[in-house]
């Protein structure tokens, strides 16, 4: 990138005594960089002692099926899905 040149100066003896500087004379301010923003925090809770968080996709019916059934049995949604996963597995002998 070219620096646009600066014309010369004539002497000028106050100033140089006095150590004042024009505005001239200062270089251009450069451009602050800025800060990029923090990352996303989540929001989730950490996953419980002895267990590992997994996210996975459910169809819409299928959600509020799940939903619906917690509701009944008053259980939690993970109760329900952690137990029909190891009959799952239990079944395919895994």
């Amino acid at each position: 990138m070219k620096q646009p040149q600066r014309k010369p100066q004539s002497f000028d003896p106050e100033r140089f005594i006095s150590g004042a500087a024009s505005a001239a004379d200062k270089p251009a301010a450069r451009p602050r960089r800025v800060k990029s923003k923090p990352k996303a925090v989540s929001k989730a809770k950490p996953a419980a002692a002895g267990f590992i968080r997994s996210s996975f996709d459910l169809p819409e019916d299928l959600h509020e099926r799940l939903k619906i059934a917690a509701v009944k049995e008053r259980r939690p949604m993970r109760d329900l899905v952690e137990e029909a996963i190891v009959a799952r597995l239990d079944a395919l002998d895994y």
